[in-house]
């Protein structure tokens, strides 16, 4: 008998203090976001953004032009949209300390490689930056290599 009488005792205690604690979770403005947000599920958006890989899988970021050595570099990169519609988005190459602007179309789902062979600094280490502004990616290495061949 004496089971029963605390197992009287133990189920409206039990209740009462589950229910206070689901009053409590619904007043605070926190909860009910986070709630909201489980019960909605929605994927979320992006894009990355990474140098391209060559076919072996390695990352080539400064890449030399053949016949072209010294005097220019090739910049690869790679755009993954994972966004729900297709979108141009505008990218800025910066290759030490020059600037190329250009666009770069995405579609849901698959990734878009971009490459642009430009002048080579004139030092033998340069900065090398991909700047997406739309959807605030940025990408950057150090290259290093010959300097280009005076003209003279």
């Amino acid at each position: 008998m004496p089971r029963e009488g605390r197992f009287r005792r133990v189920v409206p205690v039990t209740a009462l203090a589950v229910g206070v604690l689901a009053v409590l979770t619904l007043l605070v403005p926190g909860v009910r976001a986070q709630l909201a947000l489980s019960a909605t599920h929605r994927p979320q958006e992006y894009v990355a953004l990474a140098f391209a890989r060559a076919a072996d899988g390695t990352v080539v970021t400064c890449a030399s032009v053949p016949g072209r050595h010294r005097d220019a570099v090739r910049v690869s990169f790679d755009v993954d949209s994972h966004l729900d519609r297709a979108r141009d988005l505008r990218y800025v190459l910066t290759v030490g300390a020059q600037r190329h602007t250009g666009t770069v179309t995405t579609d849901p789902g698959e990734a878009t490689r971009t490459t642009r062979v430009l002048p080579r600094p004139g030092t033998r280490g340069f900065e090398v930056a991909v700047d997406l502004p739309d959807v605030d990616r940025r990408i950057h290495a150090r290259c290093s290599g010959p300097a280009p061949r005076s003209r003279s």
